[in-house]
Order: C-alpha cells, then structure tokens, then sequence
C-alpha cells in the first residue's frame, strides 16, 4: 500500500511513481565447512589435543531449506592438555599432581551488518572511513567468546606410616584447586564475564591395628564364657576424614545501549557469591556388631 497525503488546505500538484519489485530467485550460494582433530601422547607424561572448527555462511545440512542454513561464519578452536606433574617429582616422593589446562575461542562473524541489515558486513568494514571506526563496527557485529579452564585435582603426597598409618602421615591430605573464566562481546553485550574458583582440602585416616580382645585365651568350653572370648573391643575408629570447600563465583554484564547515540552506557550488572562448605565424618565399629557411623 502506498499513500499520498497533502497536510495543508493548498492545492498541490505533484507526480509519483513506483519502481516494481519482484522476486524472481533464491541466493542459493552454499559454504562449506571444515573439522580437524589433533592428540598427542606425551609418553607417561600427559595428553594433549588440538582442535579446530569452521563452518562458512551458507553451510548447512541436506535436510535444512534456505532459512535454517548458517548466516554468519563460525570459527572455533580449542587447545586442551592434561599432564601428570608428579612425574617430575623423584618416584620416591610419591607426588601425584593431576593437572588439566583448556583454551577455547568461538567467533561468529555474520554475513550483514547488524547496524545496516541491507549491507554486508565486509562491505560496511570496506566503507569505514577510519581504523577505529572500522574496529568499531567489528566489535559490535561479531560475537566472540572465550573460555579457559584451570585445575589441579586429588593432589598429595603417597608417604604413609608403614604398617601403622599415623593420623599426620602426607598420604592422610589432598588438595584441589579449579578456575573456570569465560569472556563474552557481541552485538548487544560490550562484555560479559563468569569466573568460577573452587578450592578443597580433603583429610582421611584409616587406622591399621589389631582388636582388643582380653578374654581370648581362655580355655574353657562353656558356651556362656565362649561368649566374652569372642568379645572384642575397637579402640580406634575404622575411618574419621574431613572435608573444607570453598566456591567463589562472579558475573558481570555490561550490555550495550542500542537506542541511544550518545555512546552512554547502561548500568554494570554484577553479582558475587561466596560459599564455603565444610562435612566431618566417622565410622567406628565398637565390636564386631556394634557399627556407628
């Protein structure tokens, strides 16, 4: 529908025309996509794997009609690695430290230009008058987002007591520590940012010792006093371990203000969370059917 209206009570003489607009086609151009693994023993040592991602604007699957195909190119890459640092230790010092590192990156570059749906994205950064507009504009358009995550899980220290494990024996402790951080920029998001830390203490002691049983020698055949020579008596419990946890999450969202051309900015969303855990228990058998948990 197109209308033509004269707002005032003058006469106005005028011509108006209309360019016809008729679809005709599809823009059929397909992409393509690629996958590449890469794992790498480090004898004993540890692993570690690479991987790469790309799939281009227009990729999609057989199934998929036009509409549901990509419309933007995706990249992503990923670099894990998992080693047991114990292994640079002498073997006599009984260190186990298990260790893992990854590094992720996901890029989403779109076909069109979010500010301008009518142009393309290379077309809009071509047509940047400036360095810094042109970094503006990609900032903006394309979304990225980066993980990594850190951790060193169970690690301790083999060294016991011989026969007898002591309650402050090394092989009694264990400790683990994790850090996860993900950073995100997109179209309407300067930055977005979520960062997990965890940190536990572990205690755990299992006494090796014989029962007392005072009326074990007796020789007497009497049931009832086959009774007491069957008594015997734990004096140490079978296991008391100990467990200390703590968790600090944080997040913070930074959106962007579409509707505004005075570059303000919206007010910063943050929250913080801090969560401290702590469990006690221990198992004792007083006698062979006496259990206490």
């Amino acid at each position: 529908m197109i209308g033509v209206r004269n707002v005032r009570n003058k006469l106005k003489s005028g011509e108006v025309w209309v360019n016809e607009l008729r679809l005709t086609d599809f823009n059929e151009e397909g992409g393509w996509a690629a996958n590449a693994n890469l794992n790498v023993a480090l004898s004993d040592l540890g692993t570690v794997n690479v991987g790469g991602r790309i799939e281009t604007a227009g990729f999609g699957a057989l199934d998929q009609s036009l509409n549901e195909r990509r419309m933007e190119d995706f990249k992503q890459y990923n670099v894990a690695t998992s080693i047991e640092l114990g292994k640079l230790f002498p073997e006599k010092a009984q260190v186990s430290i298990p260790f893992y590192y990854a590094y992720s990156k996901e890029t989403y570059d779109p076909k069109y230009n979010p500010l301008d749906t009518d142009m393309e994205l290379k077309d809009a950064l071509d047509a940047a008058g400036s360095k810094a507009e042109r970094d503006s504009i990609e900032n903006i358009a394309v979304t990225k987002v980066t993980q990594t995550n850190f951790s060193v899980s169970n690690a301790r220290v083999g060294i016991a007591t011989r026969r007898h494990p002591m309650p402050y024996d090394p092989a009694n402790f264990s400790f683990t520590y994790s850090h996860a951080h993900q950073h995100t920029t997109g179209e309407t998001t300067v930055f977005e940012n979520r960062d997990n830390c965890r940190g536990a203490l572990d205690y755990s002691w299992t006494p090796v010792y014989k029962a007392w049983e005072p009326f074990k020698k007796w020789k007497n055949k009497s049931k009832w006093l086959d009774l007491l020579k069957r008594f015997g008596l734990n004096w140490l419990p079978q296991n008391s371990a100990f467990n200390t946890e703590m968790t600090h999450e944080t997040y913070e969202l930074q959106e962007r203000d579409m509707e505004s051309t005075l570059n303000s900015q919206l007010p910063l969303t943050v929250s913080d969370q801090f969560l401290w855990n702590r469990e006690f228990s221990l198992r004792w058998d007083l006698t062979k059917n006496l259990h206490m948990n």
